[in-house]
């Protein structure tokens, strides 16, 4: 808790943390039924791929840098 690097990286995973979570889980799926004009079925596909794209690009990024 002491290290200034310590909060540097929690302010920035906190930053990108709440913006993406706020669109997938509240506005995603009738943001994309609006834009695009799809089924609310491929709306709610397209938002899950966002937490797959985490749970996936997370490690494999600190794996490959």
């Amino acid at each position: 808790m002491k290290s200034p690097q310590v909060w540097l990286v929690s302010l920035y995973a906190g930053l990108m943390f709440v913006p993406t979570t706020g669109f997938g889980q509240l506005w995603g799926v009738p943001y994309f039924v609006e834009r695009f004009d799809i089924e609310k079925d491929a709306a709610g596909f397209m938002v899950s791929m966002i937490f797959f794209g985490w749970a996936i690009g997370g490690p494999l990024y600190g794996w490959v840098f």
